[in-house]
């Protein structure tokens, strides 16, 4: 791709760049959360108090998932459980 130099230059190339057209998406997976596979794991019941000591036995400075929020913020917002 050339150089941009003009502004209409450089907004075609940002559009062109940033807002792709989008492919289709595949078909979603049927999942079938009634019937037990043979190899699951079984479903243990865990209790408030289990959940609140690995909270807060962590770092405050660490990321929980995927999801980018810190246990900070995640313990700011356990009173409202």
């Amino acid at each position: 791709m050339p150089p941009a130099i003009s502004h209409y230059e450089k907004c075609n190339t940002l559009c062109e760049v940033l807002y792709q057209l989008l492919l289709p998406l595949p078909e979603p997976a049927i999942v079938d959360l009634t019937n037990r596979k043979p190899n699951e794991l079984p479903f243990v019941d865990i209790t408030k108090t289990e959940v609140y000591e690995a909270l807060f036995s962590t770092s405050a400075n660490t990321l929980s998932s995927l999801s980018q929020i810190n246990y900070t913020m995640i313990k700011w917002a356990w009173p409202s459980i």
